[in-house]
């Protein structure tokens, strides 16, 4: 079991190397399982690359996924798929129905409690609450130990609607994040896993329910390779700050899994390979965060700024000059 990471900056041709890299994995392992991990608006995207980059005799073997479709392939394979999603709109209903119960109990929020706006926070807080795998106990220590009685109370209030809402959401369902926390316990079992690779591509970060699965992923996968958009130069200073925590984060639990670390693919041409059509572009992706940055002495022509009044006339000037 292994992991390899494939550095580049925005454009460098790192979605393009994965594909060079599944093609020349199937050439030398062709019994071995092809999985393509994306985010869900890029599934589409990514099953017509695999047609015209791989070819029609590939694209039985090479399987695209998101992380909601591979949760469900686990669960089916694995054992558990039984269980019923709640919807956002579901979510909403029982965040509301939490709220009115402790209503009466809340301090700060009493007043805002019934409106919708404030379901719709609560509801937001209560998902990235999950995604950041965050422990209520945990939590009211730390309140405590901060000594500040606002924040105290605060605090009180939104672990007494999120506690509540949790139980609501447990009584006959679950949500996304159950489901991918259960899915991560039970991928020993999903056998389509066990002769797989899996290659992800086109996230920035991960929340750190999402960084767990894929240490499940190390785990029970044969090899896991992954795309970084960062430069590996460091000439760009902070700009990739938060994917270098990523990294940072991604190693930890390589580590933890205990899969070897392979040799990292640098893609380091001085033109990404997106922008080597347009001079201008190219420049503009170099320079925009350096610092002191080069001026571009000669006319645009292939780029412009639009100051639209909002966003429908930005959609809509953009959709005329596609047109």
């Amino acid at each position: 079991m292994s992991f390899k990471l494939i550095y580049g900056r925005g454009g460098s041709g790192k979605t393009k190397e994965i594909y060079e890299e599944i093609k020349r994995r199937r050439a030398e392992v062709p019994d071995r399982t092809m999985l393509l991990l994306v985010p869900d608006q890029y599934t589409f995207r990514a099953e017509q690359k695999v047609l015209k980059e791989l070819g029609k005799e590939n694209v039985f073997h090479v399987t695209v996924y998101s992380f909601s479709t591979m949760i469900r392939k686990i669960l089916q394979s694995a054992g558990g798929a039984t269980h019923e999603l709640i919807s956002d709109l579901g979510k909403s209903m029982l965040m509301t129905k939490a709220l009115a119960e402790v209503e009466e109990k809340l301090v700060l929020f009493r007043h805002v409690a019934r409106k919708p706006g404030f379901v719709e926070l609560a509801k937001n807080l209560a998902d990235e609450m999950k995604r950041s795998r965050m422990e209520p106990e945990k939590l009211r220590e730390a309140i405590d130990a901060s000594g500040d009685p606002e924040l105290k109370q605060k605090f009180d209030d939104i672990l007494l609607f999120f506690e509540t809402y949790e139980n609501e959401v447990h009584k006959g369902h679950v949500d996304s994040m159950d489901e991918m926390t259960f899915a991560g316990e039970r991928m020993h079992k999903a056998e389509f896993l066990k002769n797989a690779e899996v290659y992800i591509d086109e996230f920035n970060d991960f929340s750190l329910i999402q960084l767990s699965f894929i240490e499940h992923l190390m785990r029970n996968a044969h090899r896991v390779v992954m795309t970084l958009t960062m430069d590996k130069d460091g000439e760009m200073g902070d700009v990739f700050r938060i994917t270098k925590d990523t990294e940072d984060k991604l190693f930890q639990i390589a580590e933890r899994a205990q899969v070897s670390i392979e040799k990292p693919l640098i893609l380091t041409d001085e033109v990404p390979l997106r922008f080597r059509e347009n001079e201008e572009l190219a420049h503009l992706e170099r320079e925009y965060f350096m610092y002191p940055n080069k001026i571009y002495h000669k006319e645009p022509q292939h780029v412009s700024i639009y100051k639209a009044q909002n966003t429908y006339d930005e959609v809509e000037k953009v959709a005329l000059d596609i047109r």
